[in-house]
């Protein structure tokens, strides 16, 4: 967890001295969710939805980070026969911190993000459906059994276009995680979360920062003549 929060301090100052503009976005859609467990069990990927808001820091290059904070609904089902099921629901708080570069000089431009994540489970839901009634009932996370935090590794890949003083943008994300929904003091196996989202977003600028007068060039060059005559002349 300490490796998560260094990243993401060390790509915060870093964007902090070259960022020049700021976006504010929205964002929301699908999400297949499951859970890697070892041993295997039977289960289908779940549909589930996912939404939130980002803000983007750009510098001149088209490169940045992106950060967001989102709320996603997270489940999986263990299939006992051909008919009933037995799972859990999870509603999340997830922080993305990612790396953001988009490419293309039309309307039309493509990006990829890449960077940790880490989620915080708020509550979970148990269900399951026997000789064809479902029964969904509170899940009681209990901190010596789940862990309800999770972090990982998120790749993605969009398409942007602009409209407006904005972009309209789709994305594709694949959402790795390094931990486990129960904690393996109790467990031998393992319990990886496993989700893919598919969202489509508004991103639109909120603010231009102008670092011209910072920059290495006009610290140490020196001051041209006629700028020396105006600043005599005041």
């Amino acid at each position: 967890m300490k490796y998560f929060f260094t990243i993401i301090l060390f790509l915060a100052i870093t964007q902090n001295l070259i960022s020049q503009s700021v976006e504010f976005g929205v964002k929301g859609g699908a999400s297949f969710t499951s859970v890697l467990f070892e041993p295997a069990i039977e289960q289908k990927s779940m549909l589930n939805y996912h939404g939130g808001i980002g803000l983007r820091f750009l510098n001149e290059k088209n490169a940045g980070v992106q950060l967001e904070l989102n709320y996603a609904l997270r489940s999986y089902r263990e299939d006992i026969d051909s008919v009933n099921y037995q799972g859990r629901n999870y509603k999340y708080l997830e922080i993305p911190f990612l790396m953001h570069l988009q490419f293309g000089k039309s309307k039309v431009k493509y990006y990829v993000h890449f960077g940790p994540h880490l989620g915080y489970a708020l509550s979970a839901e148990r269900e399951e459906m026997q000789d064809g009634e479902v029964t969904i009932e509170a899940y009681e996370l209990l901190p010596n059994r789940d862990n309800r935090w999770d972090y990982g590794l998120a790749f993605g890949f969009g398409i942007g276009y602009d409209i407006g003083p904005g972009k309209l943008q789709a994305e594709g994300r694949y959402m790795y995680s390094f931990g486990n929904i129960e904690k393996s003091l109790l467990v031998t196996r393992t319990s990886q979360p496993i989700n893919i989202q598919l969202s489509v977003g508004y991103f639109f600028p909120i603010h231009t920062i102008s670092l011209g007068k910072l920059s290495p060039k006009n610290l140490f060059s020196k001051p041209k003549v006629e700028e020396i005559i105006e600043e005599e002349d005041k």
